[in-house]
């Protein structure tokens, strides 16, 4: 039966993902991987075409573009492009969001074949696929063009094979466990981890951040003992051929032969600005070698070096007391903000894209955006029931395995307060989503062995029916959405983890038991509805709208224009309707535009507006356009936003006397 609903769920998606969800753009990133995709269906290569070459202007660098010499490039690493060129071909754009439904399908296979490597049973392995597909926010990233589920993909499946070479000791004692497989020869684990490293050298091709987590690949080569160096070495040769495919193209594109560049992004987080993530690096890597070292040392070995260890940490916070204070303050101010509430997150902070309440809560697209145990409000319980399954000497290296990824991506990332900018959630945390959703189900299955599971079937979908009507339905005013996607997820995060500590006490064993299991499960249901009647309908619909205006503005317009814009995502559309057309942003340089605009008027080009009613009139109102005159092409209004407007420009006609 599990198997069955699988099947029809997959089979669901991917069918909502072709003929439903709309093959729209949310953001800038999403003109980019559109620029990208287009240019190596076309050319094979990577240099982005949208008339630089013609004439350079600074209007031209739309989107993620970087100049590189006199070629524009897309700062994002290139596998994304490369792997998804049959899919570009087959469906243009929309083959883009298609490869990242099937990444995410491919994510939920990978996960059930970690949880039958680590815990050997069938009920956590399906459990784990019910919490991750329907108890984060991933789903809403498998209809998106983010590369992000791709990059989880292949670095899924690196700690799968990783996990198939590491000598687990596994119980079996279960009712639903699967026996063991049989010894492995030496070759077999080399292979693994050769492969490991193979898939973990390909997530950063198509999203850098998947580095954080290659360490992690070594570090249990260094906790078991004897050392495995061979089968380190292994998982080191494996990411070579993704390491050296990343240096190429960035050689390509940048002139610079190293894996991590992102060209001259203003973020430039692994070349230019490698110095702010020092101190959090030094430290993971002196957490590593330290854990190493005293999983080697005797008894009366251990006890000297953690005796040490402490001492050395007193005196450098007493050499150095400032830095060290300053750094453990934004590293738990950054994770506070990331992982619990971005209320805290200094008012003074303003980005694109981005409003504030007047409580603070980040505003983007009418929605105020979640941190993860606003998305996940079960995560409380999940990290107790950790600090137990550590001590566990069978248990514990299992547990600590899967946090090697969650712990990096949130240590980065909150070290550094960065959230992922203009999305409805913590998109950056996709990577440790899968583990996440495995550590839960390993909490859970204890507690749902003692209720029905047909009873529990109905409780959570009854919850989740409630809430996605009212989520979905309910007019939000900006306060009601403080109070019942902010305020309210916490404080189901607090009882439950209540909850747990009066379940422990034994006071109400079996009531306990069933408060807790129906406590999660209505927890999993809140954040189904979430995403599902929420945050997916947001983005839905504001790149249904882009897509609408996009198919509007074509109908209009022909080959072998100049379409300037104040918002680049009404326009990316045209790049596949039309052959050469070249779009262009509002420069703060005015003479700069005017340039470009004369520079094409003498080729004999159209030259179009084509943005926001509004945007047209502050353009014209300025004498952004002096010297031209706009006639009415096109207009329209989309969702009760306002009018959005197609003009042409002409040069103004002197009137004879």
């Amino acid at each position: 039966m599990p198997m069955a609903a699988a099947i029809l769920l997959s089979l669901a998606h991917v069918a909502f993902s072709l003929w439903v969800n709309p093959p729209g753009y949310l953001t800038y990133d999403s003109g980019t991987y559109h620029f990208m995709a287009k240019t190596f269906a076309e050319t094979g290569g990577f240099q982005v075409w949208n008339g630089y070459q013609e004439f350079p202007s600074e209007t031209l660098r739309v989107a993620q573009l970087q100049l590189s010499g006199s070629h524009l490039v897309a700062q994002y690493p290139e596998l994304l492009t490369v792997l998804g060129y049959p899919f570009y071909l087959a469906f243009g754009y929309h083959g883009l969001l298609l490869m990242e439904a099937l990444a995410f399908l491919g994510i939920n296979w990978l996960l059930f074949q970690l949880a039958l490597t680590l815990f050997r049973s069938r009920a956590i392995a399906w459990l784990s696929l019910l919490v991750y597909s329907f108890g984060t926010f991933a789903w809403e990233y498998s209809q998106s063009s983010y590369p992000h589920l791709a990059s989880t993909f292949f670095l899924l499946a690196a700690y799968t094979l990783l996990a198939k070479a590491l000598p687990w000791q596994h119980e079996v004692d279960t009712a639903d466990a699967v026996e063991a497989s049989v010894t492995q020869t030496h070759r077999h684990l080399l292979w693994l981890c050769f492969g490991a490293g193979l898939a973990a050298g390909c997530a950063p091709g198509m999203r850098l951040d998947a580095a954080f987590a290659l360490p992690g690949l070594f570090l249990p080569f260094l906790l078991w003992r004897p050392l495995r160096w061979r089968l380190a070495l292994a998982t080191a040769a494996g990411l070579v051929p993704g390491m050296l495919f990343l240096s190429l193209t960035n050689l390509s594109k940048f002139g610079v032969f190293f894996p991590f560049h992102y060209g001259e992004s203003r973020r430039n987080f692994f070349t230019g600005n490698l110095s702010w993530y020092l101190p959090i690096l030094a430290a993971l890597v002196a957490i590593a070698l330290w854990a190493a070292l005293l999983n080697y040392l005797p008894p009366p070995g251990r006890r000297k070096l953690l005796w040490t260890s402490l001492g050395g940490v007193v005196l450098l916070a007493a050499i150095f007391p400032g830095h060290v204070l300053a750094s453990l303050r934004q590293l738990g101010e950054g994770t506070w903000q990331l992982v619990v509430d971005l209320r805290i997150r200094d008012m003074a902070t303003r980005e694109p894209g981005l409003s504030r309440s007047p409580d603070g809560a980040m505003v983007y697209i009418g929605n105020v955006k979640k941190a993860l145990l606003q998305s996940c409000p079960y995560l409380l319980v999940t990290l107790l029931s950790l600090v137990d399954g550590f001590r566990e000497r069978r248990q514990g290296p299992k547990l600590a395995f899967l946090c090697l990824v969650p712990g990096t991506f949130v240590a980065f990332y909150g070290y550094l307060a960065w959230h992922g900018s203009v999305a409805l959630n913590m998109r950056y945390f996709n990577p440790i989503l899968p583990f996440i959703a495995l550590l839960t189900a390993w909490m859970m299955r204890p507690l749902l062995a003692g209720i029905s599971p047909r009873l529990a079937t109905a409780a959570s979908l009854a919850a989740f029916s409630a809430l996605w009507v009212i989520f979905r339905f309910h007019e939000f005013t900006l306060l009601d959405q403080e109070i019942w996607f902010l305020s309210a997820p916490l404080g189901i995060a607090l009882a439950l983890l209540g909850l747990e500590l009066l379940r422990r006490t034994r006071l109400l064993p079996n009531l306990g038991n069933l408060l807790v299991a129906y406590g999660l499960l209505f927890a999993i249901a809140w954040s189904a509805a979430l995403t599902f009647g929420r945050d997916y309908p947001a983005s839905a619909r504001v790149r249904g709208i882009n897509l609408a205006v996009g198919q509007a503005f074509a109908e209009y317009l022909h080959d072998d224009i100049l379409v300037l814009t104040d918002f680049a995502d009404f326009t990316w559309h045209l790049i596949d309707r039309h052959d050469k057309v070249r779009i262009a942003g509002l420069a703060e340089d005015r003479a700069d535009t005017v340039a470009l605009v004369q520079h094409h008027l003498e080729a004999g080009r159209n030259i179009y507006f084509g943005g926001s009613a509004y945007g047209a009139k502050m353009a014209f109102g300025t004498g952004y356009f002096q010297g031209f005159e706009g006639k009415m092409v096109h207009t329209l209004q989309m969702g009760g936003l306002p009018s959005v407007v197609l003009l042409q420009l002409r040069p103004v006609q002197p009137v004879d006397d």
